[in-house]
């Protein structure tokens, strides 16, 4: 049968451009790379070498590099030089070209998905063309796809069989030829290709078991780790194609990045954030960051997965996704090279997008490679190491994680200090005209505790111990085993009751409410018959409150209501002292000050625009209101006494007051700013985004409030 020779006289010409590129490129770091879905031959050939299809034509020298997929045959030219893997339709065939000027050798390799080819073409020509044979049916089609890479896969761990140098003499392959022809003759039952193993699927009903058997990791990385991610926000680049009903293959390679960079998949119409954690915002994008091998769903660390290079070469990051409608469990795998990492992500949406943050430099950048394929790799022969449940509770494995961050005070005559950081989780309930009772579980050995607060305190996600104790309300507080009121010791137990021998491992606290009696009480109980009353409560609870749960590590919490009250002998009671009350009237009159005594103004004369950019402040030795934030450039600049008629900017943030302020208008009231805090200003005012924006963090909790549309030009305002 005849092959067609596919007349690709425009094509050919634009990739022809596209090589001469890379070639006469200085030092190119280019390689190219294609994948080909067709049936019969396919390969290249010399750039001016005539074009001719399968049938042999005496005295032609014919030097076309090809690969019969039907057949699993490499050719040179029209001689067969060896049999490898028929391909089938779930799989793929890839010619990785190296032309570089600075190599020795240039080189074909020929790669079945991972596995690569036994044999090396060696010395061949500097410039190509791709070449397609194939049958005159009307229904043969071919489907390629070409990529640049920045470097070649690493070399293959065993030596090659062949190695085939471009300039050899072909009248060689007569000889060999004849003595195949004899041999097959003799042997037919050696004419065999090799066959590839069959395609093997995930078994979910064992991941299921193990997913749901296995013990959550924490501590995945350490408290310096954790503080240097946050400390870069990364740039973040979303693709709005759509992945849906298929298995693919993504690759990404970065370039020029020194810091964290993420690559992954976010769930297509969820709401994208860089690295920076925001409280109560569900975020889960599935990334990789291929500097600190972590892998992360949203802001929680999952797994690190500490893979060693074989060599100085970078490989390329591969997820693997498949989103096929009809199989239960939808997963996305890691691979780098052609290794899989030790987990796997299982039930992922059916429908994601492409995820990218890396550091936003000028220089830094990522090239990305988009596969569709027929069919998922096959099941990892060594169990994963972990399954992660993508629709797993992320907030409550945040407040389980432990890891310690250490904050610096550094006062007169005081050392540096390091203090577990305590999340906090609030109960939602409302708890008016009844009685409720909350209980939590945790590690004796750790910090933690419950508070009873206003309801219109603004609690943060993370705080220190001396924030925890200074909360405005009362807090019981483990280990210590003592009770807090607006930061004042109330009661603590005395060590001497309880001895070491005695000490559980596990702490049962409980907090029971009763909003139905007239004092309005919070009363405290330990051991998990509730068998230990603490034997000081508190009344007068004002009607709408909170109940905020502490801890560093692990815990479990339980909320009943409605319940029969106990505690009847728990007759010492402390009335609840409401300080946000003090606070308005103390607030009132700072104001009054404030308009009496003028600010003094310094504007930076640096200019903030086309990139995105964190700025954080610290006053020293300053008892008054002190402003921080950002004024357009060119703007007039004014100080905190409002003078009618003036059209006053400035967007700041009063970090004494806890006060944001547009111009000379209070916009908002945060939390006032605790020394061991920082307020930090994040700017973005790229040219290519819709509205620039203004972000206030205090430490990492992202303000209930957004700045849009601001300018695009920006100085300091202090």
């Amino acid at each position: 049968m005849m092959f067609q020779v596919t007349p690709f006289a425009s094509f050919m010409k634009q990739m022809k451009d596209l090589l001469y590129l890379s070639m006469y490129q200085r030092n190119s770091k280019f390689i190219w790379l294609m994948t080909i879905y067709l049936e019969l031959r396919v390969g290249f050939i010399a750039d001016g070498d005539e074009i001719l299809n399968n049938i042999q034509v005496p005295g032609k020298n014919f030097r076309a590099i090809t690969y019969d997929e039907k057949e699993g045959v490499i050719r040179f030219g029209w001689h067969e030089v060896f049999r490898w893997i028929p391909t089938k339709d779930e799989h793929r065939i890839t010619f990785e070209v190296d032309l570089r000027d600075d190599v020795a050798q240039n080189t074909i390799r020929i790669f079945h998905e991972f596995e690569e080819s036994p044999i090396i073409f060696i010395n061949v020509p500097k410039r190509l063309k791709l070449y397609f044979a194939f049958d005159s049916q009307p229904d043969t089609k071919f489907n390629h796809q070409i990529f640049k890479l920045p470097k070649p896969t690493n070399p293959k761990a065993n030596k090659y069989e062949k190695q085939i140098d471009y300039n050899m003499d072909l009248s060689v392959f007569n000889l060999e030829q004849k003595e195949k022809e004899k041999s097959q003759i003799q042997n037919p039952e050696n004419n065999k290709a090799t066959i590839f193993y069959e395609q093997i699927p995930i078994n979910f009903e064992e991941l299921v078991f193990q997913m749901n058997s296995q013990e959550n990791q924490t501590g995945i990385i350490t408290a310096e780790e954790k503080q240097t991610q946050f400390q870069l926000a990364l740039q973040i680049k979303n693709p709005l194609k759509i992945l849906e009903k298929g298995v693919f293959r993504i690759n990404n390679y970065f370039i020029n990045t020194q810091n964290s960079r993420r690559f992954g998949m976010i769930a297509d119409g969820a709401e994208v954030f860089n690295n920076i954690p925001i409280s109560n915002k569900d975020f889960r994008a599935i990334t990789y960051d291929e500097k600190e091998g972590i892998l992360r769903l949203g802001w929680l660390e999952v797994f690190k997965w500490n893979y060693s290079p074989k060599d100085l070469h970078q490989p390329w990051i591969t997820f693997e996704i498949d989103l096929r409608e009809e199989i239960e469990h939808n997963t996305v795998r890691l691979f780098i090279g052609s290794e899989e990492s030790p987990i796997i992500f299982m039930d992922v949406p059916k429908k994601l997008k492409i995820y990218v943050a890396f550091e936003p430099n000028s220089d830094a950048k990522n090239e990305l490679q988009l596969l569709k394929i027929l069919q998922p790799s096959n099941a990892k022969k060594i169990p994963y190491s972990k399954i992660i449940d993508y629709r797993m509770n992320i907030s409550q494995e945040e407040e389980k994680e432990i890891y310690i961050l250490s904050i610096k005070q550094q006062k007169a005559g005081q050392q540096v200090t390091n203090s577990p950081t305590i999340g906090s989780e609030i109960q939602i309930a409302d708890f008016r005209g009844i009685v409720s009772r909350i209980y939590t579980i945790s590690n004796t050995k750790q910090v933690g505790g419950i508070a009873v607060v206003n309801s219109n305190e603004i609690i943060p996600t993370r705080l220190s111990f001396n924030s925890m104790i200074n909360l405005k309300g009362i807090v019981f507080v483990l280990p210590e085993f003592a009770l807090y009121m607006n930061g004042k010791l109330l009661w603590k137990r005395n060590s001497s009751s309880t001895s070491v021998n005695q000490i559980p491992v596990w702490t049962y606290l409980c907090l029971q409410l009763d909003m139905e009696c007239n004092d309005k009480t919070a009363k405290f109980f330990l051991g998990e018959k509730l068998n230990e009353e603490i034997e000081l409560g508190v009344s007068k609870l004002p009607p709408d409150i909170q109940v905020v749960v502490l801890a560093t590590g692990s815990f479990k919490v339980y909320k009943s209501h409605k319940n029969e009250q106990i505690g009847q002998k728990i007759s010492k009671l402390v009335e609840w002292i409401d300080l946000s009350k003090q606070d308005n009237e103390q607030y009132e009159q700072l104001i009054e000050i404030e308009r009496k005594m003028p600010l003094k103004l310094k504007s930076i004369n640096q200019i903030f625009e086309k990139a995105v950019f964190r700025v954080s402040n610290k006053y020293i030795n300053s008892e008054n209101s002190r402003r921080f934030g950002f004024i357009a450039d060119g703007d007039e600049i004014l100080n905190n006494i409002p003078i009618p008629g003036k059209n006053f900017r400035a967007i700041t943030y009063d970090e004494k007051e806890g006060v944001i302020r547009f111009g000379w208008h209070e916009v908002f009231r945060l939390s006032p700013t605790k020394e061991e805090h920082r307020i930090i200003f994040e700017v973005d005012l790229r040219d290519d985004v819709a509205q620039n924006t203004i972000r206030i963090f205090h430490e990492f909790e992202e303000s209930p409030i957004i700045f849009i549309n601001v300018p695009k030009r920006l100085k300091l305002y202090v």
